[in-house]
C-alpha cells in the first residue's frame, strides 16, 4: 500500500495539475498530471519511480545536456547533478520534474495513463486530504 508523502504540485492538484510523492516501502514514486483543460474530463497521468541516483536512472540525459536543463529552470548542472543524489526525496524529484520540464514527461513514463478526473480524485482525494491534515495538526 503506497502513501503519499509530498503534494509538490498545486494546492488543488485536479484543478491545476498535481505532481505527488508515493512511498511503498523502500520506494518512491512520482505521479504527474497537467491542469485539465476546461472541457477535459480526463488527463494523462505519468508515473515513474524515483531512484535514489536520479544521474544513473536518467542515464539517458546526455553530459551536455544537464546544463541545457539547468538553464531552463535558472540553477546550475552542479547543482543538479547534487539534489539528484540527496537522500531528500523531494530535491530528487525536483530533479525529475526539471528534467521532464526540458525533454517532456513522457520520457519519463512512455505509456501514461488517461484517467478520469472522478478516479484520480477517488485514487488521490483522501490520500491528500490526510496530508494537509497532518500538516495542519
Amino acid at each position: 500500500m503506497s502513501h503519499l508523502i509530498a503534494n509538490l504540485g498545486d494546492a488543488n492538484p485536479f484543478e491545476y495539475g498535481g505532481y505527488l510523492i508515493l512511498k511503498d516501502g523502500e520506494d518512491f514514486q512520482g505521479v504527474y498530471w497537467d491542469e485539465p483543460q476546461e472541457d477535459e474530463t480526463s488527463v494523462m497521468v505519468y508515473r515513474f519511480s524515483i531512484e535514489p541516483n536520479a544521474i544513473k536512472d536518467l542515464s539517458w540525459v546526455k553530459d551536455k545536456d544537464w546544463k541545457s536543463v539547468a538553464d531552463t529552470h535558472g540553477t546550475t548542472k552542479s547543482e543538479i547533478l547534487a539534489m539528484a543524489k540527496s537522500p531528500k526525496v523531494r530535491e530528487r524529484a525536483e530533479v525529475y520534474r526539471m528534467v521532464a520540464g526540458h525533454f517532456g514527461w513522457e520520457n519519463l513514463d512512455s505509456y501514461p495513463d488517461t484517467i478520469n478526473l472522478a478516479k484520480l480524485d477517488d485514487l488521490y482525494g483522501s490520500k491528500l486530504d490526510a496530508l494537509k491534515h497532518s500538516r495542519e495538526g
